[in-house]
């Protein structure tokens, strides 16, 4: 520290350390739990949300952020355990070696002279935690300006663009976050834009406007004198390979994570541990325990759809089928269609209260008939009577019938349910939403 330093400030930095390793162990605690408690969140709002590339991305960059800061506190408590045992033998015997005991040629104890000391070292271990601390600050606030960032380039291109299924794949949002890494590090602004001075005055006001837009739309003029305070003091390509090995590291541990309950073309689940060979099979015969009531537990969710257990006694199937945002635009073409109404309009009395009830509730049940469409063993059944039903372990909400299968035989048989979907477009299709087997008895 230089003298214009406040004394104050150069005291705090022999103090700091047990704050530090307060904050760091709270922080790692919290970080460790996290993935659970983002996975809740995004497995109880999964079903009833529009997931639009912009969700899915702040979802990604929730999880981007916890590692970067799990990396960043982790190496710090590490370095700092590291300097609190180098501290205790600088405090027992702050003279450093004591050359007169030490065995060894001159040449030798001359050598050593030339090292750091003890207390050197230790200093110079209290910079890199220090470091590690802001770096670990420092770089969760560039993934979140980062990500917001993204967030809003991929809402305004799908304004413009008619093709927004290439907007929407993980290889474009990748690169689009990889050359936003560059330009908040100062690498592509400073490559481009601040190479060599320029004849023209004009040209350098462009320069500095574009510049000026980059800065405010990634919102990295929170952070930029930081960062530029690194670059100057250090070796700059380093320190960007740095940053981005270290944001790439963080990015592929996310993206396990989020492998880990969530299916995406741009995530991926992986086990250090698991050295199995011969189990993942494509196309094998797979039965997933969350098809079945009797399997689930208090926490657990469906998603998707169940029945009352994989071997059944009973005459009755009991399917149950969670309430999807992807049901709403087929459901409200088949509301208009019926004419079924999701209030009770103005009637002047009980009997055409009763009879609006029996009448909206005969439309609605036409309209989950459209929506859905139940096969065992490849025969549709029909007239199937829906209702609105709050699984009572699960608490998620969906619908429930009752399917007749007195008349099947005691073998295994085949569940699958169909929906048709309509998007914006006006475009309709039919879509195998889920299939499941269960076992008569």
């Amino acid at each position: 520290m230089d003298k214009h330093t406040p004394a104050y400030i150069k005291q705090y930095r022999y103090q700091s350390w047990q704050i530090e390793m307060l904050i760091a162990g709270g922080i790692l605690y919290g970080l460790f739990t996290s993935d659970k408690i983002l996975q809740a969140f995004f497995v109880d709002n999964y079903a009833i949300t529009d997931l639009t590339t912009n969700k899915i991305i702040l979802l990604f960059g929730s999880f981007t952020i916890t590692k970067i800061l799990l990396i960043g506190f982790a190496a710090n408590l590490f370095l700092r355990a590291v300097w609190l045992g180098y501290l205790g033998i600088s405090f027992w015997f702050p003279d450093d070696i004591n050359y007169d005991r030490l065995i060894g040629t001159k040449n030798y104890k001359e050598t050593l002279k030339t090292k750091p000391t003890a207390s050197e070292r230790l200093l110079t271990l209290e910079k890199w935690c220090n470091l590690s601390f802001s770096f670990a600050v420092l770089l969760g606030f560039l993934s979140i300006s980062l990500f917001i960032t993204v967030s809003v380039i991929i809402w305004t291109l799908s304004l413009f663009s008619d093709d927004y299924s290439f907007i929407d794949t993980p290889t474009f949002i990748y690169i689009l976050s990889f050359v936003l890494i560059l330009i908040q590090i100062g690498v592509l602004d400073n490559f481009l834009l601040r190479k060599k001075n320029d004849k023209y005055l004009f040209v350098t006001k462009i320069k500095k406007i574009i510049i000026r837009f980059f800065s405010i739309i990634t919102l990295s003029y929170f952070i930029q004198r930081e960062f530029l305070v690194l670059r100057t003091n250090t070796n700059k390509w380093l320190l960007s390979s740095f940053i981005i090995g270290y944001l790439s590291i963080a990015i592929i541990a996310a993206a396990s994570s989020i492998g880990s309950f969530y299916n995406s073309d741009g995530a991926f689940n992986f086990s250090l541990f698991d050295d199995r060979e011969m189990y993942h099979v494509v196309a094998a015969p797979k039965t997933a325990y969350d098809n079945y009531t009797s399997n689930l537990s208090s926490g657990d969710k469906i998603l998707w759809g169940a029945i009352q257990s994989e071997l059944i006694t009973d005459d009755y199937l009991k399917l149950f089928v969670v309430s999807w945002n992807d049901f709403d635009n087929y459901l409200k073409d088949r509301y208009a269609h019926y004419d079924v109404k999701q209030k009770y309009p103005s009637l002047p009395t009980t009997k055409a209260v009763d009879s609006f009830e029996l009448v909206n509730a005969a439309n609605w049940q036409k309209s989950m008939r459209d929506l859905f469409k139940v096969k065992i063993d490849t025969v549709t059944i029909p007239d199937l009577e829906w209702a609105r039903y709050k699984h009572p372990i699960t608490k998620e909400e969906g619908y429930i019938t009752y399917i007749d299968i007195s008349g099947l035989p005691n073998q295994k048989h085949d569940l699958e349910l169909i929906i048709r979907q309509k998007f914006n477009n006006n475009f309709e299709r039919d879509w195998q939403w889920f299939d499941l087997s269960f076992w008569k008895q």
